[in-house]
């Protein structure tokens, strides 16, 4: 198990090239890269920030929900064939980037909503996951607070519909929704094969690791014992990510807290 940070902490203060080299001067154990515009979606691109990355393997990668994965299970078919092509070109970026895990928002839904629609979505997860395969790459749902993933009903139906799926367990989002990632690590079993990890003080607000009021230990435990073998990626926003001692500070605590890289 290694300790990473993600490029999309430093979004909005710095290009995704430039956050790389930020993220690299960190000196974590491993990388997750924030694709966050249409014209990063290229095997050029790609090896740019592996560049700037400086020998921090990058392990995961993630896209901006509106460029293309809401589009994927669209009602209109020109609509669903051209999300497909900017998915091609972002899985591109992703293969030369040589990450091993694509963490994916899944579809918006709607307030209220309760089960996910899979026998509609079928052939377009199908066909992402088969996408994925061909290059190598595990196609991650994340729990994600205002996208289908946001309950355990959810996991569940993901889960028994798609059985090549694998997931991403985001702690934040499920703060969010005032759920213990401890219960969706054991929902997810031998499914789970990423996690993003971000705090909260006591106002609700965003705090790194070490610094807020969770201490994590029950998820380290629970991680362990459900035999994970994946990374762990700081994911901080906004001024979480401002100040790098404090950033190399809660990824030490991070190491320590999860016995990792």
């Amino acid at each position: 198990m290694r300790i990473g940070i993600s490029t999309g902490a430093f979004y909005g203060q710095q290009e995704t090239e430039e956050a790389a080299a930020r993220l690299a001067s960190l000196a974590p154990s491993c990388a997750e890269v924030f694709l966050q515009s249409y014209s990063e979606y290229s095997a050029g691109f790609a090896r740019l920030v592996r560049e700037r990355l400086g020998g921090v393997p990058a392990v995961s990668v993630h896209a901006i929900l509106h460029h293309f994965e809401c589009g994927l299970y669209s009602f209109s078919a020109r609509q669903r064939e051209e999300s497909f092509a900017w998915l091609t070109r972002f899985l591109d970026a992703a293969q030369a980037l040589d990450v091993g895990v694509y963490v994916y928002h899944g579809p918006a839904r709607h307030r209220g909503a309760g089960v996910p629609p899979v026998e509609r979505w079928r052939p377009g997860v199908e066909r992402v996951l088969q996408m994925c395969q061909a290059r190598g790459i595990s196609l991650a749902w994340e729990t994600v607070s205002w996208c289908w993933l946001c309950s355990l009903e959810s996991l569940r139906a993901l889960r028994k519909a798609f059985p090549r799926l694998r997931f991403t367990l985001d702690t934040k989002q499920l703060f969010t929704l005032g759920l213990d990632p401890v219960d969706f690590v054991d929902a997810m079993g031998d499914s789970l094969c990423h996690v993003h990890i971000l705090d909260h003080d006591e106002q609700g607000r965003y705090a790194l690791p070490g610094a807020g009021v969770h201490d994590f230990a029950e998820l380290a435990r629970a991680l362990e014992q459900n035999g994970y073998r994946g990374d762990i990626i700081l994911e901080p926003y906004g001024l979480t990510a401002q100040d790098d001692t404090k950033l190399r500070a809660s990824l030490d605590w991070l190491r320590e807290t999860f016995r990792a890289q």
